[in-house]
Order: C-alpha cells, then structure tokens, then sequence
C-alpha cells in the first residue's frame, strides 16, 4: 500500500514538473530516435548512355555535348537515388573498352558503383551502400548471341546489386539485353535467372523490346509489374518497351509516379526513364521503425499472428528463448517471421519488464532530460509512445494515461 502511494505521489510529482516546464513547447530529443519511418521513396532511372555518343551510333564520333560534368548535373536535377546505366564505356584508339568515364561519373554524383565489363559496359549507380554485387552472364552459348565488336567478343551480361532501403533488403538488376533472334534467348535466360529470388526487385535495362510482349510472356508471370517505360521514344512520340524499370513488389514497393527525360540527341540516342518508388518497412499490418516492430502494450502472440495472416509461422523469443502463446510480451522481445528477426519495441514498456506504469514514466522522464544519455533504439521507440518520433513530455503523459486505462490501446 504504502509503495503504491509512493509511486502515484511520484506521477502527480513529474507531472507538475512538466506542465511548469510547459514542455510541448520544447526542442525535440535527445534520445536517439532515427527518422526513418514505415516507408522510403526513392528515385530510380534506367538510362542507355549510348557510349556518349549523341545518337551518332555505336562507333560515331565522340559527343562533345554529352559531358560527364552534363550529365552529372541531370543526374543530381533529378535527385535519383539509384541508376542503371548501360553502354557506359568510352573506347581507345585500338577500339578497346574503357570504363574511366563511368567512374568519373560515379565520382562526380557521390555514387557507389558496380559495374561489369562487356564491351559496352553496364553498371548500377547507387546512394545507397551495396550488401552484395554479382556479375552473371547470360549463360546462353549460341554464337548467333555472343556479338562481335571489331575482333571483341561480347556475351550479354546481367548485373545484380542487393541494396538496403530502409531496413529492406532490394534486389536490383540491370541489364541490356539483345535485338532481334537474340531477344527471346536472353529474354528466357533473365526468367531463370529472376525465378531465383525471393527478394523484392527492381529490374532496369535496354530490354530492345518494342512492345509489352516480352514483359507479358516472360516477366509478368513472376510477379513483375511494369514501374516505368519510355512513352517518347526518339521523339516519334511512340511508346516503347526498350527501355523500362520493372519491379516485382513482394509487397514492399509501390510506384508513385514514372516520367520520359528527353535526353536524346543532346545526351545519348536513348531518353532517360525514371521512376518514384515508395519501400515500405512493413511486415503485413504491423508498424516498423529503424528494423523494430511496434506493438500496443495490449498485444499477445495470438493478435500477431492473426495479422500476419494464416501462413506465418510466428516466434517470440526473451533472452533467446522462445515464449509461450501466453506469456507477457516485453519490450526487447525478439520477434521471428518469414527467416527473419525484428526486435520488439512496446509502447510505453521503456523499461522492458512487459508492464506500463510508475516505473515507465520515471525511465522516460529520464531519457527526456538526458539522465539516460545512450538509451538503446529500441528503448527509444518504446519511450515515443505517441509515434512523433521525439520523446517529451506528451510521452510521458501518454504513458500515464495507458497506466491508469485512460488512454483507449484498441
């Protein structure tokens, strides 16, 4: 009795303290709550370079419009996070490929950069750090697909990029593909190839592909939905399906918007296709932030899983661990689904013992004025327990109002 007086004396106490300190008026945190929310937007292009030549061909004099310095400026104009470039080389005077102006470019824009070396050089430009980076060739031997460039044997290649976006590990692809008899042959090589991932994708490229056809028989039936396509080529005011973006969602993408950039002739003999896509950090119906799972303090393992669906198997683990269906989820709980593991961020449990009380509000209290100086992230979010990405005094009101059932959790 005399403890639970002690520790209602305590709330009225902060709380005072708080309204005197009229805190919704101050400076956000101090606790280390990222940014990054349920979903990024990003800014994706596709863009054959034509080897800087200013749609003069393949062999045609060098462009002197078609700058890197030009080029970078587009690039930085349009904001894009993420670029898949194809014909990236430059050549010598025994007509061998050179890959120093894709670097420069790279450089120039503060990109990260893979790139594979066929003769015409295909890469991927990236703000964002790669995980991982493979070169795969279209492993199709028919002489007919392998081209010759002046003595140079080129086989079509595919290169393949995992990038982190917010928590979410994103396939990327990039890849020119061939013309006529070759289309179909690379077009089956890149199915086998794509049927192999079970990440979300985004697939850019000089698919030489004139209509939807090839889409509709070889990458539709994968999932693959149609992000981007230029809807000017050349200027003949005709679509075409040379080059596209494509994504497969898995349910974490979404196209917002695409737009044709009219390079041609000034830039390459190809436009610039572009795309917005939103990455949600989302598994189904539950609330994710800096890779942690959001919950009410009302949650239970059964409430998880129903809004995971039927085909998730669901595991909760403390101190590594699994729990019972009905035992207290906790704050810094380890939450198991699809292979993958998120840790548990309870609204209000800051001090992770699964209840929200006295206790609570003290350890938010300090985490707000810096007494707890190094919170962990998932301390934080539990802490924020409005979701404004800030811990103050709303929180601490909020935490109060969940103690004394006053605050509604359904």
């Amino acid at each position: 009795m005399k403890k639970n007086i002690i520790i209602i004396i305590s709330i009225f106490m902060l709380l005072f303290i708080i309204l005197l300190l009229n805190i919704s008026k101050l400076n956000k945190i101090n606790a280390d709550i990222n940014d990054t929310s349920s979903y990024k937007d990003i800014k994706v292009a596709t863009f054959n370079i034509g080897s800087w030549k200013c749609g003069k061909g393949h062999m045609g004099a060098t462009c002197t419009n078609s700058t890197n310095d030009k080029i970078s400026e587009l690039f930085e104009n349009k904001q894009l996070d993420i670029i898949g470039i194809q014909e990236g080389a430059t050549y010598d005077e025994n007509n061998r490929p050179l890959s120093n102006n894709i670097l420069e470019l790279a450089t120039l824009g503060e990109y990260n950069i893979r790139y594979v070396t066929p003769y015409q050089i295909n890469a991927v430009l990236s703000k964002y750090p790669f995980v991982s980076n493979e070169n795969i060739q279209m492993y199709n031997t028919i002489t007919d697909c392998t081209y010759e460039h002046n003595g140079y044997m080129e086989k079509r290649a595919v290169i393949k990029t995992v990038i982190n976006i917010n928590g979410i590990d994103i396939s990327f692809y990039n890849t020119h593909l061939g013309h006529t008899n070759c289309n179909d042959i690379h077009f089956s090589d890149l199915k086998d190839i794509l049927s192999e991932d079970e990440n979300p994708i985004i697939l850019t490229g000089d698919f030489n592909a004139v209509s939807d056809e090839k889409y509709i028989e070889y990458l539709k039936p994968l999932g693959f939905d149609v992000a981007a396509h230029d809807n000017n080529y050349v200027n003949s005011q005709t679509e075409s399906y040379a080059d596209s973006i494509f994504i497969k969602s898995n349910g974490k993408i979404e196209v917002l918007n695409s737009e044709t950039i009219n390079t041609y002739s000034d830039y390459s003999d190809h436009n610039l296709i572009m795309a917005t896509l939103r990455i949600k950090n989302s598994i189904n119906n539950l609330s994710i932030k800096n890779n942690v799972v959001i919950f009410n303090s009302n949650i239970t393992k059964n409430k998880i899983e129903i809004l995971l669906g039927n085909d998730e198997i669901v595991t909760i683990y403390s101190d590594g661990e699994e729990i019972s269906d009905n035992s207290k989820i906790k704050t810094g709980n380890i939450l198991k689904v699809d292979n993958k593991e998120y840790p548990i961020a309870i609204l209000g449990d800051s001090n992770k013992d699964g209840n929200v009380d006295g206790a609570d509000i003290s350890r938010t209290y300090k985490i707000y004025r810096n007494i707890i100086s190094n919170p962990t992230t998932v301390e934080s979010i539990a802490a924020d327990a409005n979701e404004d990405d800030r811990v103050d005094g709303a929180d601490i009101s909020r935490i109060y109002k969940i103690y004394r059932g006053i605050y509604n959790l359904n």
